[in-house]
Order: structure tokens, then sequence, then C-alpha cells
């Protein structure tokens, strides 16, 4: 709704809600990767619609938690093989979700000068 009527009490309504899921301490990642993915993509779209909004730490926050939750455990999972990314060979909808949702946050970053070991480099 920000987007379309650019009121920003939308925009901080918006982060509001993705806050709380910045400030976990584990998205679930050695039990489902599925919940991971979901929640970068939750917050790549929240990021990337309201970004002309937030502040440098909000951003900083989203930033953070798709960095250090999803990207870098997405990254270490391909080169690890099949017994770590067993959702990237999968021919359910495990493939494209969390390879989906996992890009979302990639693109949403895709400009910021982020780590060296990060997949956005790649």
């Amino acid at each position: 709704t920000y987007l379309l009527t650019d009121d920003k009490r939308y925009a901080l309504r918006c982060f509001s809600e993705i806050e709380p899921i910045c400030k976990l301490d584990d998205w679930n990642m050695e039990t489902s990767f599925l919940d991971t993915a979901e929640l970068c993509g939750i917050v790549a779209i929240g990021y990337d619609w309201c970004y002309n909004v937030l502040t440098e730490s909000q951003r900083k926050l989203a930033e953070d938690a798709m960095y250090n939750q999803t990207l870098v455990n997405i990254q270490k999972s391909y080169y690890e093989g099949a017994d770590k990314c067993y959702w990237g060979i999968s021919i359910g909808n495990w493939n494209p979700v969390c390879n989906g949702s996992s890009s979302l946050g990639a693109i949403a970053m895709f400009e910021k000068d982020l780590k060296e070991d990060s997949i956005c480099k790649g």
C-alpha cells in the first residue's frame, strides 16, 4: 500500500511486522531450510518495498538478518553437497520455494557492499 499511496505509515507498519523476524536468533536452518528461506523472502520484500522510508539502522537490521540467517547458509549448503542441500535437488515445492525466497534476499541486497564471501558477490 505504501508504494501505491506514498503514505509512510504503511511502510512503518510493514517494518513493524518484519522487525521481530529480523531479531530472531534462529530462522530454523538446521531443522527446516524451508522456514529459513520463507523468512528471508518476507524480509526481502518488506526491505525492498519500504527501503526509502527505512532508517539506516532498520536497513542494517534487515540486511544483517538476511545475510547471516540465509545467504551465508545457502552458499555453504550448495558447496557441501546434497547432504546439506537436499532441498536444492528436491522435485517437490522445496526447491523453488527455497531457491526463490533466498534469491529475493540476494537480489534485494545486490547493490550493498557485503562481505567478501557473500553469495551476492559470487
